[in-house]
């Protein structure tokens, strides 16, 4: 069945399996920065799907390439980033998210180096 030939209720119910998976998979964690999406309605707000290897770069929509990410992680940190550049093309999903998560930490690392030198700029003392 074509995607333009579901209902949608059918895709919306897809749409909840996916998430439902990829939750489960990973613990209900964001897999990059380990976020617990059931901590808090905040921290369940930012829960997305990311594509591992941006589709843009050549990977697939399945659900071997999706990984559960927080909001930051997904867009602020990672964007387009493609893991597959620093792993080679037969790296594992496993490898994949590894070394993204290592690229994440050392972008959150950058921003809080920067958050910091402006929260001192600025003289915030709370």
């Amino acid at each position: 069945m074509k995607r333009s030939e579901r209902s949608d209720a059918e895709i919306q119910l897809s749409k909840q399996v996916v998430q439902t998976f990829l939750s489960v998979r990973a613990e209900h964690k964001c897999e990059y920065c380990g976020l617990d999406f059931f901590a808090s309605v905040s921290n369940y707000c930012l829960w997305q799907k990311d594509h591992i290897v941006p589709i843009k770069h050549g990977d697939t929509d399945e659900m071997s390439n999706y990984a559960a990410a927080c909001f930051p992680c997904n867009v602020v940190f990672k964007a387009q980033w493609n893991p597959k550049n620093h792993t080679g093309s037969d790296a594992s999903r496993e490898q994949l998210v590894a070394v993204t998560r290592d690229y994440i930490a050392g972008k959150r690392l950058q921003a809080e180096l920067h958050f910091e030198s402006q929260r001192k700029m600025v003289r915030w003392n709370r």
